[in-house]
């Protein structure tokens, strides 16, 4: 409840690859989380289908994720991997001079072998600044809530996001 206090970081990487140009992209993402709660390693595969209409621009992202606290061939109960399918579909109007609006909604669905179904939902919304081709800035409030839980967990972020960021290695 205090902005002063950081409760997580979050250090994540992509590769995202075009499969038809505009229209649809595959990605492979892995992300790092430490929290006083506990760290996972999370690993996802997906696909994003876009849309553009005049300065209103679509898309659908459908990912899947596998999320490990830590890696061994058998886990403490309440420790296991966890797996989700994610489907974000996202709107962003282009503004004047490489400015953006978005907002986006995702439902969480979670399979294992105790719980099938929806656990969690999430909504963003945000401005990005395209400071250089393909380099972004994005800041965002996201809005995330648990679903089916006796006390349902509801959390309130900010955030900042630079992506397109390219690291040149020299041998």
């Amino acid at each position: 409840n205090d902005l002063y206090r950081v409760r997580g970081s979050y250090f994540s990487g992509s590769l995202q690859y075009d499969i038809i140009k505009k229209y649809l992209s595959a990605e492979v993402e892995y992300r790092y989380k430490t929290s006083r709660w506990g760290d996972q390693h999370r690993f996802g595969i997906g696909l994003t289908a876009k849309y553009k209409y005049k300065k209103v621009s679509f898309s659908l992202r459908s990912v899947y994720q596998r999320g490990h606290e830590y890696f061994n061939s058998s886990y403490e109960s309440g420790h296991e991997p966890t797996n989700y399918l994610r489907h974000r579909l996202q709107v962003k109007l282009d503004l004047k001079k490489r400015f953006e609006l978005f907002a986006s909604v995702e439902p969480y669905v979670r399979f294992s072998n105790k719980y099938n179904g929806i656990d969690r939902f999430r909504s963003i919304a945000g401005v990005g600044w395209e400071f250089v081709k393909t380099h972004h800035l994005q800041l965002f409030y996201l809005n995330q809530f648990s679903i089916g839980r006796k006390n349902p967990a509801m959390q309130h972020n900010t955030g900042i996001r630079l992506a397109g960021l390219r690291v040149l290695l020299v041998g």
